[in-house]
């Protein structure tokens, strides 16, 4: 018998609960740098960029993420590994609300640097939190789907970008469309998180 089909069930939501981590990490990283390829055509022509706001667009994610895996195990050793990945999920989710409504290319590089560090700091915290917590006998496993997540979503911002200029390519701001959708991943692992919490308190 498998490892799974031996756990009892509170084992079993434990190891659902490090899935969703290991998988919100890598997601969250592979779709914000993916989906700016697709949005940035129609955000280039909206605010009128030019090739040095071109490059500052496209490096300060990478700046914000730098910082964001320098500190992030500083910060995940003092709050724990577990409330700072809720934190950077929260912080996700306001920088990709920011980035989506952002009125001028000012409030959108603030947002994307708010990604950025997000990003660098849960793909160095998620690995190490699954690798503490894991089943021995799956550590590389799960640690191993991090990666995997990180495929997946930036194959999944190429196909939601596609779809998204299908539908809405006529519109001046539809790079506001592709950006928005960036709020959804981060939203889930809040949701299923405070689920948890809630559950645990009844």
């Amino acid at each position: 018998m498998s490892l799974i089909m031996n756990l009892n069930l509170q084992q079993r939501k434990r190891l659902h609960q490090i899935t969703l981590v290991a998988t919100f990490g890598g997601l969250l990283f592979g779709y914000d740098t993916g989906v700016i390829n697709g949005a940035f055509s129609s955000l280039k022509q909206y605010m009128a960029l030019t090739p040095t706001t071109e490059g500052l667009v496209m490096s300060v994610l990478l700046i914000g993420a730098a910082l964001g895996s320098v500190f992030g195990g500083k910060f995940a050793d003092f709050f724990g590994r577990r409330k700072y990945l809720l934190f950077l999920s929260f912080i996700f989710f306001i920088g990709a609300l920011m980035s989506a409504l952002a009125p001028d290319i000012t409030v959108l590089l603030i947002s994307r640097f708010i990604l950025g560090y997000a990003v660098g700091g849960a793909s160095v915290t998620a690995p190490t939190f699954i690798s503490e917590v894991a089943p021995t006998e799956m550590r590389g496993k799960l640690t191993g789907l991090n990666e995997v997540a990180i495929v997946i979503g930036q194959l999944a911002a190429f196909a939601i970008n596609a779809i998204i200029g299908i539908l809405w390519g006529h519109l001046p701001d539809v790079w506001r469309y592709m950006l928005m959708v960036q709020t959804i991943p981060p939203s889930a692992c809040l949701s299923v998180c405070c689920g948890r919490r809630k559950a645990r308190a009844g």
